[in-house]
């Protein structure tokens, strides 16, 4: 699998490390995250039920 992307004419690295994204990036992942332990919390699943 390529680990790189074109998007709009310019290329794109695929597989970052969660420290080289920009922040914007990293407060959008995180929201994600929020969202998926509030649903896990509200019907009550374990880790593995809810992976």
């Amino acid at each position: 699998m390529s680990k790189h992307r074109i998007v709009d004419g310019r290329l794109l690295q695929m597989n970052k490390k969660y420290g080289q994204l920009k922040q914007k990036q990293k407060v959008k992942i995180s929201g994600w995250m929020y969202e998926a332990y509030q649903k896990q919390a509200a019907e009550k699943l374990s880790d593995e039920e809810a992976l």
